[in-house]
């Protein structure tokens, strides 16, 4: 049993990828063209990522109460990938503060910019946070959710680590 439960959740995590590839080629031009194709996209993915979890894994999710749909700030714990797959699938316009690394991957970092995702680079600290401050004003012109992890990175459930000044000043 436990060996069936690897295989499928290794081929949970390999199918994730290449939706991922997939779901960001087949809506690309659109998300060229808006920004609406890039949320599209996007919670589509969410939509694949939550359904195959439940089918592979046997792991549901669920989204309990109103998410926001206006201007808001949300300030989550960080745990794991499924957080940001939870997160981003209740509202319509998230858009995240996340390390500057992830904008140079494939997909991943061409929707973060059409999103309209901030990204940070967390080693230059003051300047960081500078700069993340004013490319959020900038980006105000385009509404939505900002998602940001105040303790700046994943941390595992029980643990307890400092959280950053980036959420509070915002």
């Amino acid at each position: 049993m436990i060996a069936l439960r690897y295989v499928l959740s290794l081929i949970f995590v390999v199918q994730m990828y290449l939706a991922l590839a997939v779901i960001g080629i087949v809506f690309f031009p659109w998300a060229l063209a808006s920004r609406n194709g890039a949320f599209a996209a996007a919670h589509s993915f969410c939509w694949w990522v939550r359904a195959s979890a439940r089918v592979l894994c046997g792991l549901r999710s669920e989204i309990r109460g109103t998410p926001p749909t206006g201007e808001v700030l949300i300030a989550a714990k960080h745990q794991s990938f499924f957080d940001i797959i939870l997160i981003f699938s209740a509202v319509p316009r998230g858009k995240f503060i996340m390390k500057r690394g992830l904008m140079w991957g494939p997909v991943v970092g061409q929707y973060g910019r059409l999103l309209g995702c901030v990204p940070v680079k967390r080693c230059e600290r003051g300047a960081a946070i500078a700069k993340m401050k004013a490319d959020v004003t900038r980006g105000a012109a385009a509404p939505g959710q900002i998602i940001i992890y105040p303790q700046g990175t994943r941390v595992a459930p029980g643990v307890k680590r400092a959280y950053k000044v980036g959420s509070g000043l915002l």
